[in-house]
């Protein structure tokens, strides 16, 4: 049964990638052929049974791409994050160490310099491994 699905959807797959290929080129598409029936008749039994009908229902192929897009999202807010936020910071850090910064010591004020030197290099570090 399986290679009857499979063999169906490919050829739907074909046919929906050739029709909107030619009316939408350069736009990137994925398609997936879902049923719920084959998910839904088998959910709830064991792992063992289910799992072969819920791959073959394609809903999972389609989660797993809809957590892919959410990943991704998330990954450049945390890296938007990372390369604009904390070094604004630590700029405002520096601003406040250099303007005083109240009744701290000499000594206190190196320490958090040195802090800040230390989490700024590491930024810089993992920022340039992330470009390359």
């Amino acid at each position: 049964m399986a290679f009857l699905v499979d063999t169906r959807n490919q050829k739907i797959r074909s046919a929906l990638q050739k029709k909107y290929n030619t009316e939408y080129s350069g736009v990137a598409s994925d398609i997936f052929c879902v049923s719920k029936d084959y998910y839904w008749s088998r959910r709830f039994k064991s792992r063992v049974q289910c799992l072969p009908y819920l791959e073959l229902s394609g809903i999972m192929e389609l989660r797993k791409h809809c957590l892919s897009i959410v990943a991704k999202s998330q990954y450049r807010a945390a890296q938007d994050y990372m390369q604009n936020s904390v070094p604004a910071l630590l700029n405002s850090l520096e601003l406040w160490i250099q303007a005083g910064s109240g009744s701290l010591s000499a000594e206190k004020k190196q320490i958090i310099r040195n802090a800040m030197k230390s989490l700024s290099e590491q930024i810089s570090a993992v920022s340039c491994k992330n470009d390359t």
